[in-house]
């Protein structure tokens, strides 16, 4: 890392672009396994200060540009363009054929973006698919495929002026909400607090690589490729999201390839890299390059720690390279996680005791015979973190063993969301109501702390009470998983209402290889193995094909639309439940 530390993204970019111009920063691999582009950080610098010049007169300091791009690596120059112009960058994903317009048009009318910068082919296709939308005819577009070209002498001293750090650097739109986007601003000086620390002992000199394919619309995927100038000897290769998910094995491959010292994926893709990956197919990786395999975004499942340590130690894979860890766009990614050469930390508790919002330890090694579920920990929480365990209802500190949601303060927390102060106020500015401290971010986030470690228990709008008595969604996923030998590994449960209670659904992904499962045999092992775990009956059951369940663009189920359809389904008398 350079010394001393860059206040801006801006100047970590200048200062990369001054110490190794030459250096390959970026690689990206065409469908996850052929080399296809690269930029230095000469090529990033010159590319970048060319773009600023553009689009200053297209935008004024503080406003926003979205910034469209489909895989590869145009993108990388643009969001630094828009940084070296002070102009907001705001990526989105580019909409898919057939997509509708409204999703791309509600980013749109939040953001309110006086530019829009895509490359020469993605406009086509949108100005053939959405052309004649107002949303569209309305924004001025910068393509960005030329910049290498564009003179340099464009860009004028004023757009290499440092922005402060406290500036809003980007808008990143939530993923997965029940409610119109809202864009989380993060500031330069909150993305820079975050970035991946070397093991001790590591030669910073030595040229090192990392293995990224979560897009920069995710957050992990923006502060990837944002940070990378802090790392002069680091090479990110980068590889397609689809290409990944269909075939997780590139990703593996790229590690071993290219022997990784660090790649960051949700829980589902280590899960995918267990089920979908034949041991035949596994010979000739080598993970044994490995120092921090995050893992996060989304519930941590222990079974999935432990599948993959299982399958993949044979072919180097160290239990401590595992680094789960907490985060959300709005606490600026981290809040907790494990320290490097720590493994996993996983724990047994009561499984009836959390139902009852209770955090009591058991012995692991009875866990699930005697009711016991393993909780993965989300590490210690971060040293620049205040991190509070609150009853939602009351505002005050819960007691020790007591679940509440997760309450985070810190100086680099996000500014809160763009354009909408009263949900600012109400998410950012919590305090708690007997001593007054605060303010504090409200996550969203149910969990309770254990010997200093955080654990993950739930979503606080995914809860659901039935009778009186709270279940977290995953949960009841967790406890259908494995009843039946024909099913996947992907479910989605939440409740509906019916003659005026609460009542469980829960659709199940299938296994590829069984289209055509015995429903009621499945449907009645999944209501057996709920029933026999959480003492919870199901209202209906539905089997659906692998890879079909709602998901967000990096693979989160989405729960809220699941329950859309089944409500439609059943109003309209075509439901699909199974009931006994």
């Amino acid at each position: 890392m350079t010394d001393p530390r860059p206040a801006t993204l801006v100047e970590a970019l200048r200062q990369a672009a001054s110490q190794s111009p030459d250096h390959v920063a970026f690689v990206f691999l065409q469908d996850g396994e052929v080399e296809s582009a690269r930029l230095t950080f000469a090529d990033i610098d010159r590319r970048a200060r060319a773009i600023a010049a553009r689009l200053r007169a297209m935008a004024a300091p503080g406003e926003t540009a979205l910034v469209l791009y489909g895989p590869g690596l145009e993108a990388i120059p643009a969001i630094f363009g828009c940084l070296y112009a002070h102009v907001i960058a705001v990526p989105v994903m580019p909409p898919r054929p057939n997509q509708p317009a409204s999703d791309l048009a509600a980013v749109v009318a939040d953001a309110r973006p006086r530019v829009a910068l895509t490359t020469e082919g993605s406009l086509a296709r949108m100005r053939q698919q959405y052309g004649d939308d107002p949303f569209f005819q309305a924004l001025p577009w910068l393509t960005t495929d030329g910049s290498e070209g564009w003179a340099e002498a464009d860009a004028g001293p004023e757009t290499l002026a440092d922005p402060n750090p406290n500036d809003v650097a980007a808008l990143l739109y939530t993923s997965g909400s029940t409610s119109l986007p809202k864009g989380v601003m993060l500031t330069h000086k909150g993305m820079l607090i975050q970035p991946f620390e070397l093991p001790t002992g590591m030669d910073r000199n030595v040229k090192l690589a990392a293995v990224s394919w979560l897009p920069l619309y995710h957050i992990s995927g923006l502060f990837s490729i944002v940070i990378m100038p802090l790392y002069p000897n680091l090479t990110l290769y980068n590889l397609p999201a689809e290409s990944v998910v269909e075939r997780p094995r590139r990703w593996l491959q790229a590690i071993s390839r290219y022997h990784a010292i660090a790649c960051v994926g949700p829980n589902f893709i280590y899960q995918l890299c267990v089920d979908r990956i034949a041991p035949a197919e596994r010979a000739g990786l080598n993970l044994s390059s490995l120092f921090f395999a995050s893992v996060g975004s989304e519930p941590i499942r222990a079974e999935t720690v432990e599948q993959f340590v299982e399958a993949y130690a044979p072919y180097g894979f160290r239990r401590e390279a595992f680094f789960p860890g907490y985060g959300l766009s709005e606490s600026s990614l981290g809040v907790s996680g494990r320290s490097f050469s720590s493994p996993p930390l996983i724990r047994a508790f009561d499984r009836q005791r959390l139902a009852h919002g209770q955090a009591i330890p058991v012995d692991a090694n009875t866990a699930g015979a005697k009711g016991g579920q393993k909780l993965v920990s989300c590490g210690p929480p971060g040293p620049t973190m205040d991190v509070r365990i609150v009853d939602p209802a009351t505002s005050t500190v819960c007691p020790p063993g007591q679940i509440g949601e997760i309450w985070a303060a810190s100086e680099f927390l996000s500014r809160g969301y763009w354009g909408r102060p009263a949900e600012t106020e109400e998410t950012f500015s919590a305090h708690l109501a007997d001593t007054g401290e605060g303010p504090f971010l409200r996550t969203g986030d149910l969990g309770f702390l254990c010997d200093g470690e955080l654990y993950i228990s739930g979503r606080l709008k995914e809860v659901i009470i039935v009778r009186g008595r709270k279940y977290h969604a995953q949960d009841i996923e967790a406890a259908a998983a494995g009843s039946h030998p024909d099913l996947g590994t992907v479910a989605a449960a939440f409740s509906v209402p019916v003659d005026g209670t609460e009542q469980i659904v829960i659709y199940h992904e299938v296994r590829p290889e069984c289209p055509a499962p015995d429903v009621e045999a499945v449907s009645a092992a999944i209501r057996r193995a709920v029933a026999k775990a959480m003492q919870l009956p199901l209202y209906a059951v539905a089997l659906v094909q692998a890879g079909t369940l709602p998901r967000t663009s990096v693979g989160k189920i989405q729960r809220y639309l699941c329950r859309e359809e089944f409500l439609e389904a059943q109003a309209a008398q075509a439901a699909t439940e199974v009931h006994v």
